[in-house]
């Protein structure tokens, strides 16, 4: 003897019970939607991490290279103003590293600043292999 609810027939009760090849296929393309924006946010904030670190490394080797320098200024004045001494010529407009830091290389340069006598603006260029950006650092120097 069969079991059947007043008012339904034997196949309209399958047919809300089961799941249709339809709504199957939306289910997996809504999935498939959500873990592929995942997989690309994961990615975006990974790369954003490994930029955040080399920039951090780049402020980490300017800090090192900039009290160097000043270290010059106070106990080697008069080497330090004297841009054609052996101290400058070793260092001024070419690609230096510091073994500390692998993959990253600096350049320094100074611009006299107009107006200002005894004032000397030194640019420090900062880059990383892994990528092609790289960080610019500022100091004003004055003699006086």
């Amino acid at each position: 003897m069969k079991n059947i609810n007043k008012g339904q027939s034997p196949t309209s009760h399958k047919a809300t019970t089961g799941q249709s090849l339809i709504e199957v296929v939306a289910a997996i393309g809504i999935v498939a939607l959500v873990v592929t924006g995942m997989v690309a946010l994961m990615t975006t904030a990974l790369g954003t991490k490994t930029k955040g670190f080399d920039r951090k490394k780049a402020v980490e080797m300017s800090e090192i290279v900039v009290e160097q320098i000043i270290g010059v200024r106070n106990t080697s004045p008069d080497l330090f103003w004297d841009r054609n001494s052996s101290y400058w010529t070793g260092i001024l407009n070419k690609n230096l590293t510091l073994s500390a830091y692998p993959g990253y290389n600096y350049n320094v340069a100074f611009n006299l600043v107009s107006g200002c006598t005894g004032c000397d603006e030194m640019v420090l260029n900062i880059g990383w292999s892994s990528s092609p950006d790289k960080a610019v650092f500022t100091r004003l120097f004055t003699k006086y």
